[in-house]
């Protein structure tokens, strides 16, 4: 019943039809409260349903059970952006940073989550640690020189985007 539940409901989310996926999802819960896959995909369709909530919910369950799932830290913290929780964010994207280094989504999620808790000191520390490993990277250096305009370090910005032209 299990996998059969959570098949179903893959199917709904992927088809859009995010509410009979929960229904299904939940119904998956019932028949094995342990199932990692069933809450990660219930976070996964909530979040898109805008219920972030309930999604933040759900993938603190799927951490509490798997809790060295970089991925379920990523969703997580892109739910308490959603929420404007920047702080808990940030703390969850450094999570997701320290179980897969080479995760450049978390390091952005992380920077922006630093900069919109005006922890710009921070974010351009987290940027330069990004940007000594991928010097060519044009998110990174977009970042970094967003960052650096924020702290009026504009020959910085300016240095760093004539080397991207």
């Amino acid at each position: 019943m299990l996998t059969r539940s959570c098949a179903r409901g893959d199917a709904y989310r992927q088809a859009g039809k995010l509410e009979a996926a929960v229904d299904k999802y939940r119904l998956a819960l019932k028949a094995d409260p342990r199932s990692v896959a069933a809450y990660n995909n219930m976070g996964i369709a909530l979040a898109r349903l805008g219920r972030f909530e309930g999604a933040v919910n759900a993938y603190k369950k799927a951490l509490a059970l798997e809790p060295r799932r970089a991925e379920f830290y990523l969703n997580l913290g892109i739910c308490y952006v959603q929420l404007s929780r920047f702080n808990d964010a940030a703390v969850t994207f450094q999570k997701a940073t320290q179980l897969d280094p080479g995760n450049q989504k978390a390091v952005e999620f992380l920077v922006m989550s630093y900069l919109a808790s005006h922890e710009n000191e921070r974010a351009i520390a987290e940027i330069e640690n990004a940007y000594g490993k991928q010097p060519g990277d044009p998110k990174i250096v977009r970042l970094l020189a967003g960052a650096y305009v924020q702290e009026q370090e504009f020959r910085q910005a300016i240095g760093l985007l004539l080397n991207l032209a």
